[in-house]
């Protein structure tokens, strides 16, 4: 059986047939695990299973996602009303239900994509054409997907 080859890799970034070692301890195989090759000495692309990966004798346990759903993001949009036609600058936030700011949320008043910055908030100026009721979407990572209505009112004559 053929031994994992060596190889130099980024911090951080470990894959099969990699050599690893954290701070003082002694360097670690990582390959696939004794049986896992098939006649040729290759994997494939990839081993069929989580379970054929090891870190020298024990095996690499799956990843496993957090189960349940994700939680509510809470999205504001000011003015809530706006004029069709005119020029108007909309301030929107996200937060969590707990109200805690949320950073790098994105925001996509129609085709129009925007970031909330680092703050979780941001000033977007828009001109809406014709009276009606548009939704915004606010998403973030690891969060729920929000929407916000606002109204936009027919030109005064």
């Amino acid at each position: 059986m053929r031994r994992p080859v060596r190889t130099a890799l980024a911090v951080g970034a470990l894959a099969a047939g990699a050599r690893a070692s954290v701070a003082s301890a002694a360097p670690v195989e990582i390959g696939p695990k004794p049986g896992a090759l098939s006649g040729n000495g290759h994997l494939g692309a990839f081993p069929a299973t989580a379970s054929e990966l090891c870190i020298g004798d024990k095996p690499v346990p799956p990843a496993v996602a957090p189960s349940g759903p994700l939680p509510r993001l809470v999205a504001r949009v000011a003015p809530s009303r706006v004029r069709s036609g005119r020029r108007s600058c909309l301030r929107a936030s996200a937060r969590t239900e707990g109200g805690r700011r949320i950073a790098n949320a994105r925001l996509r008043p129609g085709s129009t994509r925007a970031g909330l910055g680092k703050r979780g908030s941001r000033r977007l100026c828009l001109r809406f054409r014709k009276a009606g009721v548009r939704k915004l979407t606010v998403s973030a990572s690891g969060y729920r997907t929000a929407r916000v209505k606002i109204r936009v009112l027919r030109v005064r004559r």
